[in-house]
């Protein structure tokens, strides 16, 4: 395979996505110096506008982070939780377990409530654990990427209200694709990024915080970079403490208008189509869904295939025709290792690009039958 061949590739992967012409325009721009009163202007318009990407009222506020997904979790957990606090973590897939082992590193005083893969998050036994481990701090992954399952955020949202237990969502994969607004479904803390929904580069992610929290007492902080009382001073400048991905800002602020001028609605009802498609295309090609339609995601369509091998060859076919989807593994708890196949929609994808992949899906599936 050339690295011609790679960098053009179409990405049907879940982040990052493919983005829009427009919003890559940006990133060419002349370099601003962050400390500019013409970066600041930025820095508040995109403030403005992640509140309503996360469906936040003026009760929220939203801190810009230069890293993935994964560095805004840390931050929003090792700044928050104090050792002595409980923390309930909600896992059944690969970035549930994420979170625990960041609460690992941390030292934090965690349990993990812990489902399959690709398993639904038991209500009552949530309940269970709120009546009687009594967390302060539940945390929950909304779209657990790694399966393509949405998860019961709003059930476990009314759950924390009703026990005063601070509710943090991982909403990486999920804010701005699924019917998610973090002011209505109860949700105290919570993280995202451009190079999901937002269909924007990567290099940043945000943490949309309730101001009451960033206005307590917060435990002592244990790294300079994830202070997050540093970012909410920094913020009130509309700065930020270190140096920020500038073009992936300016950038980030075309995507915005861009999801607002669509709004979240519409987005949702083109992700739906767009995956419609691409599951009655798996499906006429014998292709298996890994999960049931109630828990997939809008933007994210998740297939078994018969073996770990079928699928690198497959991946790597696609690969050499211009088209990169994601492909892994996972081992069931009864030592099952499923191999997952998944295409998503996410990003400046059209149905014309779906039914080009499917012809090489096909001319693939037609040379090696999948015998599951």
């Amino acid at each position: 395979m050339s690295n011609k061949k790679s960098r053009n590739s179409l990405l049907f992967t879940p982040g990052p996505v493919a983005v829009n012409g427009a919003v890559l325009k940006k990133l060419s721009e002349p370099i601003l110096f962050h400390r500019t009163g013409q970066l600041l202007d930025i820095h508040k318009r995109i403030s403005n506008k992640l509140l309503k990407f996360f469906g936040a009222n003026s009760r929220y506020i939203p801190l810009l982070i230069t890293g993935s997904g994964t560095l805004s979790n840390e931050t929003a957990l090792s700044s928050l939780v104090a050792k002595r606090e409980k923390l309930l973590i909600l896992s059944n897939g690969l970035f549930g377990e994420r979170l625990a082992e960041i609460a690992k590193l941390h030292e934090l005083n965690y349990k993990i409530l812990e489902f399959d893969w690709a398993t639904n998050i038991d209500i009552e036994k949530v309940k269970h654990e709120l009546r009687n481990y009594k967390p302060r701090f539940v945390a929950l992954v909304a779209l657990e990427t790694s399966t393509g399952m949405a998860n019961p955020v709003r059930e476990v949202g009314r759950l924390c209200k009703k026990c005063r237990a601070i509710f943090f969502v991982d909403g990486v994969s999920a804010i701005g694709g699924q019917n998610i607004k973090i002011s209505r479904d109860n949700i105290d803390v919570c993280t995202s990024v451009p190079n999901k929904a937002l269909e924007a580069p990567p290099g940043l992610s945000f943490i949309c915080i309730r101001r009451t929290l960033l206005e307590k007492k917060l435990p002592k902080p244990t790294s300079y970079y994830m202070d997050i009382s540093r970012y909410y001073a920094y913020l009130k400048k509309y700065q930020v403490p270190t140096t920020p991905s500038v073009s992936a800002m300016v950038a980030l602020d075309k995507a915005l208008d861009l999801f607002l001028d669509e709004a979240l609605d519409n987005r949702i009802r083109r992700y739906k189509v767009l995956s419609k498609l691409v599951g009655k295309k798996a499906a006429d090609l014998g292709i298996r869904f890994l999960l049931d339609e109630r828990v997939r995601a809008n933007g994210i369509s998740t297939f078994h295939l018969p073996n770990t091998e079928y699928a690198e060859r497959l991946n790597n076919y696609l690969l050499r025709k211009g088209y990169t989807v994601w492909h892994h593994k996972y081992q069931k708890s009864d030592k099952r290792l499923w191999a997952i196949m998944q295409i998503s929609i996410m990003g400046n994808i059209a149905k014309r690009d779906i039914n080009n992949l499917f012809k090489e899906v096909k001319t693939f599936t037609s040379k090696y039958p999948l015998n599951y």
